[in-house]
């Protein structure tokens, strides 16, 4: 059983606190405002505790589950208490209307990410997953693909059993700066779900043969 913090208490961050209270680990679950009645209820509905930053930080491994900026600020902010953490970074850079990305070319959310707080072991992992997954029982038994990225092999082995511990077909992908791929994955589920209608009750899947 792992202790796993989890900044943020939005769709994303909420819906793994779930699934990751059902695998058995403890969770804590933080958020801008941790006395708010939001991270309260969030927390409740995933058999999670609600704790402030400090509490989350302490955790085994942390999980950024906020939005892209502020994921970055938090980890600047808590750059020290993030020293030889597992930083799990679930974050997408989404432009306000999911159009497009706002880092691109040359450089990844993950890698600013990395750079804030640069002694985290910062990987790359989830971004992919529409929160609905982890409400959605068929989706979860779907075996979807989840890769993960990262310059530390310890660190991301860690996160892949993890991911593969939920059910995903969880797939080491390469060092950090693969992120600049991975990133931009997401804006397919979202302009088939969002602007086709499609809904965001589908995810990825990786064929072998």
């Amino acid at each position: 059983m792992t202790t796993i913090g989890i900044i943020g208490a939005g769709g994303v961050g909420a819906g793994l606190a779930t699934v990751l209270v059902r695998g058995g680990h403890t969770v804590l679950l933080t958020n801008s405002d941790p006395s708010s009645d939001r991270l309260a209820q969030a927390a409740d509905a995933a058999g999670a505790s609600a704790v402030n930053a400090a509490a989350a930080l302490a955790a085994d491994l942390v999980i950024l589950a906020a939005p892209y900026a502020a994921a970055v600020e938090f980890a600047a902010t808590h750059s020290e208490q993030l020293a030889g953490k597992v930083l799990i970074d679930a974050t997408n850079p989404l432009t306000a209307d999911y159009a497009a990305l706002t880092v691109s070319g040359d450089t990844s959310a993950a890698e600013q990410i990395a750079a804030a707080a640069p002694q985290a072991r910062v990987v790359k992992a989830f971004n992919t997953v529409f929160a609905s997954t982890y409400a959605n029982a068929d989706l979860l038994e779907a075996n979807q693909f989840v890769p993960i990225a990262g310059d530390d092999a310890e660190a991301v082995e860690t996160v892949r059993s993890l991911a593969a511990s939920l059910g995903f077909d969880a797939v080491a992908a390469g060092n950090l700066q693969t992120a600049r791929f991975i990133e931009p994955t997401v804006l397919n589920l979202i302009h088939l779900g969002f602007f086709k209608g499609l809904g965001t009750n589908l995810g990825l899947s990786l064929v072998r043969v």
